[in-house]
C-alpha cells in the first residue's frame, strides 16, 4: 500500500512539474525561441500530461528561432542586417558597432568625425561607411579607419554593390558613381536620373533604373550602354500616387525581378528574356522593405505591407454553453493599433509560393542566414528576431501527385482532386480523365478514362467518378471499371463507406443508387444541399447540414445550407462542419439537430479527424490541429503553403498535406516523433546550466533528446 502511494505521489509530482513547465514555454516563445522549444521536450519527457503535448505540438509549428535586442537600445539609432544575417550594423551620427548575432557580443566599434545631422550609409559588410551633407559625401573603409580617397557632390548617400557604388538624391534628382573601394573613387556620375529609382547588382556590373511610369530600363555600368526596356502598371497607393516597380538582382546577377501593379516578372539580366513569372503583391507605399534573393538565388522574400491589426479582436473558442461569457481581465488599451506585417517566400525558377510567414513590428531590413534556411529581420526597439523557414524548403524533385482541395465538395467549389481517407492514394481529374497515384511510394499507378467528380470509400479500394449521363465507379488497385450508374448530370457524388451505395446531387435532388445493382433505391429527395458524406456507421447521409435517416429515407432539415466541409469521427459520435461563415462546429450525432457541443472561429476549407477521434486537422489559410475533445487549436502545422489537403496515416502518427502544386509533405503529429523533431530543430535539449537558471529547486531531468 505504502509503495503504491509513493508511486502516485511521484506520478502527480510529474506531472506538475511538466504542467509547471509546459507553461514557462509557452510564456517564452516570443522572447527566447528555442529555449520553449527545449522545455516543451522536457515538459513531454516528464510526464504526457495534455498540456505538454500542446506545448509540443506547437514547437513544431513554431517559427521563430531567436531574438536579439541591442542593449544599448536609445532614440535616434538605425539598425541594418548584414547581408549574411550574422551581424547587426548599427549606427548612430559619428558611431557604427557591429553586433554577432550568435553570440550577442559587440565586435567592432568605430568612431568617424561625422555631423549628428549628416545623412548616412553602410554596405551590408559593414566595411564601407558614407556620410554626406549639402555640401559632401564623404566615404570611410571601417577596418582600416581610412578615409576612401574621392570627390562626390553633396546630397543623401546609398552605397551599393559592396561599396564600390554611390547613388547620390538630391530631391527628386539622383547620381550613381563609382566609389571605387579602397582604391577611391569620383570622376563624372554613370548615371543622372530624375524621378527614378536605381538598383545594381551585388558585383557592379548592371544597373536597374525604374520610374513611376512603370518603365524600367537595365545598364551595363561596364560599358555605360542601355541594354533594353521593360514595361509595367506602376504600383498606386491609396491616395493616387504613382510609385516606381520594386527591382532586386540575384547575388550572381543573371537574374532581375520586377514587380510593380502587375505582380512580378523574372527576367535574364543580359538578354531581358522572361525567365519566371511571381504574383507578387501590389506596392502601395514606397518606402516598405525591398526584395531580397536568398543567397543561392533560388528563393526570393517578399516583404508584405503593414496593416493595421485591432489588438483587442481575438478568435474564442470552447464549448457552448447558455452561460454568459466571463469578463476578461482589465487590460490597458493601446495608444495606436498595433502594426502587422508579413511576408512570403517565393521559389524563383518556377514562380511557386512557398510560405507566408509572420514579421511582426518588423522595420524593412531583411537578410536570410547563410544556408538560406533562416530568415533574420530587424523589428522595433534595436531588435532582431529569426525565423525557420526550413519547413517549406526542400531539396527533393517536385512529385507530381495531387491538386485541389478534396474536401470542398459544393456546387461552387467542386471536388476534382481527392485524397483518400488513409492518405494513401490521390486522384486528380484532368481535361477528361483521372489520375491515380501512390503518395506513400510518390509514384503513378494509372488513369482512368473519365473525368468529374470524386469520391472514394472508407478504405481507399473504390473511387466514385460523376459524369453525363453516368457515374461509375472503379477499382482503385486495378484500375478497372466495377460498376455504371445512371446518375445523370450531377455536382456531387459520395461513395458509402462500404461502396455498396452512391449518393448523387443534381438538380433532380438528392438520390441514392445500389453500387452493385447500378439502380436508385432512394429519392428524389428534398434537399440539394452539398457536400455530401455519409457517417462512418453508415446510418446517416449529411447533405450540408441536413440529415438523411438511410433506413427510412427521411430528411430533417435544419435550415442551414451553409457547410463548406463535413468530417466525421470514426466512431461516428461526433460530426464536425466548417461553414461559410467562418465557424468551426462540432456535434454530437445523436442530438442533432440541437445545439452544438463546441464551437470555435475561423475560415477552413477541409477538415478531417484523426483515427482514434481525439484530433482534427483544418486547413485554409495555414493547416492547423485542434483538440477534439476541447476545441481548442493546438497548434499549425508545418505543411507549407497552399495545403489543398489532408490526411492522417493509418497509424495516427503523421499528418498528410498535398500542396496544390502537387508537392507532398508530411509532419510528426506522434508526440514521441514530434519530440524527436523539435530536439532537432532546437539544437539539442535544454543544458543543466539553463535549466537551473528556470527551475533551480527541480532536479535536472537529464536525457530529454536522447
Amino acid at each position: 500500500m505504502t509503495v503504491r502511494q509513493g508511486a502516485e505521489r511521484r506520478h502527480e509530482t510529474a506531472e506538475t512539474v511538466a504542467r509547471t513547465v509546459a507553461a514557462r514555454a509557452e510564456s517564452l516563445r516570443s522572447a527566447d525561441p528555442r529555449t520553449a522549444m527545449k522545455l516543451s521536450v522536457a515538459a513531454w519527457r516528464l510526464a504526457p500530461v495534455p498540456e505538454a503535448r500542446n506545448a509540443l505540438q506547437r514547437s513544431l509549428g513554431q517559427t521563430d528561432l531567436g531574438a536579439f535586442t541591442d542593449p544599448g537600445q536609445s532614440g535616434g539609432a538605425a539598425y541594418r542586417l548584414a547581408d549574411d544575417g550574422k551581424s547587426l550594423l548599427k549606427q548612430r551620427s559619428d558611431q557604427v558597432e557591429v553586433w554577432d548575432l550568435s553570440t550577442e557580443r559587440r565586435t567592432a566599434e568605430h568612431r568617424l568625425p561625422v555631423p549628428a545631422d549628416a545623412w548616412t550609409s553602410l554596405t551590408g559588410d559593414g566595411r564601407v561607411y558614407a556620410a554626406g551633407d549639402e555640401a559632401a559625401v564623404r566615404m570611410w573603409n571601417l577596418e582600416s579607419g581610412a578615409e576612401i580617397e574621392g570627390e562626390w557632390p553633396g546630397g543623401k548617400p546609398a552605397l551599393h554593390a559592396r561599396g564600390e557604388l554611390v547613388s547620390i538624391s538630391n530631391g527628386f534628382r539622383t547620381r550613381l558613381y563609382r566609389a571605387g573601394g579602397d582604391a577611391g573613387g569620383g570622376g563624372g556620375p554613370l548615371l543622372d536620373v530624375t524621378d527614378r529609382a536605381i538598383t545594381t547588382s551585388p558585383d557592379g556590373r548592371w544597373a536597374a533604373v525604374s520610374s513611376v511610369t512603370g518603365e524600367v530600363v537595365v545598364w551595363d555600368l561596364d560599358r555605360r550602354r542601355r541594354l533594353y526596356a521593360r514595361t509595367t502598371r506602376p504600383s498606386v497607393s491609396t491616395m493616387r500616387i504613382e510609385y516606381p516597380p520594386t527591382t532586386a538582382f540575384s547575388p550572381d546577377g543573371r537574374l532581375l525581378v520586377i514587380g510593380g501593379g502587375e505582380g512580378g516578372l523574372v527576367l535574364r539580366t543580359v538578354t531581358g528574356e522572361p525567365a519566371a513569372t511571381l504574383s507578387l503583391a501590389e506596392r502601395r507605399t514606397g518606402v516598405w522593405g525591398p526584395l531580397v534573393f536568398s543567397p543561392d538565388g533560388r528563393h526570393l522574400l517578399e516583404p508584405l505591407e503593414p496593416e493595421e491589426v485591432d489588438p483587442a479582436t481575438r478568435a474564442r473558442s470552447g464549448p457552448v454553453t447558455d452561460a454568459p461569457s466571463p469578463r476578461p481581465p482589465e487590460q490597458r488599451q493601446p495608444d495606436e493599433p498595433e502594426i502587422g506585417q508579413e511576408v512570403r517566400l517565393w521559389e524563383v525558377r518556377e514562380g511557386r509560393l512557398l510560405g507566408t510567414f509572420p514579421a511582426e513590428k518588423a522595420t524593412g531590413d531583411f537578410a536570410f542566414s547563410a544556408d538560406g534556411r533562416a530568415l533574420r529581420y530587424t523589428a522595433e526597439g534595436g531588435r532582431v528576431l529569426s525565423l525557420d523557414v526550413s519547413d517549406v524548403l526542400t531539396d527533393a524533385p517536385r512529385q507530381e501527385t495531387v491538386a485541389l482541395s478534396a474536401t470542398t465538395q459544393s456546387a461552387y467549389a467542386p471536388a476534382q482532386r481527392l485524397l483518400s481517407p488513409d492518405g494513401r492514394i490521390a486522384a486528380i481529374g484532368a481535361e477528361s480523365s483521372t489520375r491515380l497515384y501512390d503518395v506513400e511510394a510518390r509514384r503513378p499507378l494509372g488513369e482512368l478514362p473519365v473525368a468529374g467528380e470524386l469520391s472514394f470509400d472508407a478504405r481507399g479500394r473504390l473511387l466514385a467518378v460523376a459524369g453525363e449521363p453516368a457515374t461509375t465507379v472503379w477499382d482503385v488497385g486495378t484500375r478497372e471499371r466495377v460498376a455504371e450508374v445512371p446518375t445523370g448530370q450531377v455536382f456531387a457524388v459520395a461513395l458509402s463507406p462500404d461502396g455498396e451505395l452512391l449518393a448523387t446531387s443534381g438538380d433532380g435532388g438528392l438520390r441514392l443508387w445500389s453500387v452493385p445493382e447500378g439502380r436508385q433505391v432512394k429519392g428524389p429527395l428534398d434537399t440539394t444541399r452539398t457536400p455530401l458524406a455519409f457517417t462512418p456507421d453508415g446510418r446517416r447521409l449529411f447533405a450540408g447540414d441536413d440529415v438523411v435517416e438511410l433506413a427510412t429515407g427521411t430528411v430533417k432539415e435544419t435550415g442551414g445550407g451553409s457547410t463548406v466541409a463535413t468530417a466525421f469521427s470514426p466512431d461516428s459520435r461526433w460530426g464536425a462542419f466548417i461553414t461559410d461563415a467562418d465557424f468551426f462546429f462540432v456535434w454530437e450525432l445523436s442530438t442533432w439537430p440541437k445545439r452544438p457541443v463546441m464551437k470555435a472561429s475561423g475560415y477552413g476549407t477541409g477538415i478531417r479527424f484523426s483515427p482514434d477521434g481525439k484530433l482534427v486537422a483544418m486547413t485554409g489559410e495555414y493547416t492547423s490541429l485542434w483538440d477534439a475533445a476541447t476545441l481548442h487549436e493546438i497548434s499549425r502545422v508545418p505543411l507549407g503553403q497552399d495545403v489543398a489537403d489532408v490526411a492522417f496515416s493509418a497509424d495516427g502518427t503523421r499528418l498528410i498535406g498535398l500542396l496544390k502544386d502537387g508537392t507532398v509533405r508530411e509532419s510528426p503529429v506522434d508526440p514521441s516523433m514530434t519530440a524527436k523533431a523539435v530536439c532537432a530543430k532546437a539544437g539539442g535539449a535544454l543544458d543543466e546550466e539553463g535549466w537551473k537558471r528556470l527551475f533551480p529547486e527541480t532536479p535536472y531531468p537529464g536525457g530529454m533528446c536522447s
